[in-house]
């Protein structure tokens, strides 16, 4: 409750520079909740559309056709889960051996995607980090409220 309360204060005194800040405070955050994600880990906050909203010099820019595939395997899972009954797929986890990545709803506008090295996922429960994943996903839903978010024309 009072994170929560925290956020509302924050509302009333936003601007881009300082919602950006409180954004990438919240993806640091996400070091701390999958085990052994310290090192070589990406977090990326990107619009329905496939646009990087943060941070604008996300490494997804430089890898050729990672958003398109990203929008697209969504698009794949929400198809999936029709067939299945189900209207949502907010989370959706591909892993490997030492590898996972992750894609999380943000509300209805946004995903938030993470990618990273994890050793020995065979061993790793990520319930409980999914679920620190949703409330970080939330934080950052309602720290987007009332904002525009104009991104640069794509050339």
């Amino acid at each position: 409750e009072e994170l929560l309360d925290d956020l509302i204060m924050s509302l009333c005194k936003r601007t881009p520079d300082r919602l950006f800040r409180q954004i990438q405070t919240k993806l640091k955050e996400i070091n701390d909740i999958f085990p052994g994600a310290q090192k070589n880990n990406t977090c990326t906050l990107i619009s329905r559309a496939g646009d990087i909203i943060f941070p604008p010099d996300s490494v997804l820019a430089s890898q050729k056709g990672a958003l398109g595939a990203i929008i697209k395997m969504k698009r794949a899972a929400l198809a999936i889960g029709e067939t299945l009954s189900e209207t949502k797929c907010p989370i959706i986890q591909i892993r490997g051996d030492e590898k996972i990545f992750s894609s999380f709803d943000v509300g209805d506008e946004y995903m938030l995607i993470f990618h990273s090295d994890i050793p020995k996922l065979e061993e790793v429960d990520l319930s409980d980090s999914n679920e620190k994943m949703i409330v970080i996903c939330e934080q950052i839903r309602l720290l987007l409220l009332g904002f525009d978010i104009i991104l640069p024309e794509k050339q």
